[in-house]
């Protein structure tokens, strides 16, 4: 008597998530735009609902997740400063967690000086006294240091800048 018996072992692959970022493709990352577009993938999870992320601590519940490229994405409005982002994959063999920091530098505009007489408030002006009160309102600087005053082309170093109200005289 003969028996035969066909065993079929299948190996059951046990693999945990594997979380990575294509963008950032660093950490940390130093950007200038407060609008951050977040691409990664996520391997070995079964939907988005095996995906969690974070940003400085707070959920990103609109993120996307695409089954058939495993990948992700998410337009992240950053801080100014350091920011954490961090992208979880959960199964039932483990998780994976990807965190990136992206620095928010907003770019700083430099507005250029800007000049307007208050007394006179008309050009050309006529006077018949030889000692006139200038006055002008000057935007955009710092100091007296940088503000240089001439009079008939010579420099002229007799008058004050009051920051407080950004007024010459």
């Amino acid at each position: 008597d003969n028996d035969v018996v066909i065993i079929n072992y299948v190996k059951e692959d046990r693999n945990p998530p594997v979380v990575t970022y294509q963008n950032p493709a660093m950490s940390p990352e130093t950007v200038q735009n407060q609008s951050y577009n977040l691409t990664g993938t996520v391997l070995n999870v079964t939907g988005r609902d095996k995906i969690s992320m974070t940003l400085n601590g707070q959920a990103i519940t609109n993120f996307t997740y695409n089954p058939s490229t495993k990948g992700i994405q998410a337009t992240l409005t950053l801080i100014p400063g350091s920011n954490l982002v961090s992208t979880t994959g959960v199964n039932q063999y483990g998780s994976d967690t990807e965190t990136a920091t992206l620095i928010y530098q907003p770019r700083q505009t430099v507005q250029p000086p800007v000049v307007y007489f208050t007394n006179p408030s008309v050009s050309p002006y006529t006077v018949n006294q030889h000692i006139f009160q200038l006055t002008a309102g000057v935007l955009h600087v710092e100091d007296v240091q940088h503000l240089t005053f001439k009079q008939n082309g010579s420099l002229n170093s007799n008058f004050s800048f009051n920051t407080s109200n950004n007024t010459f005289v």
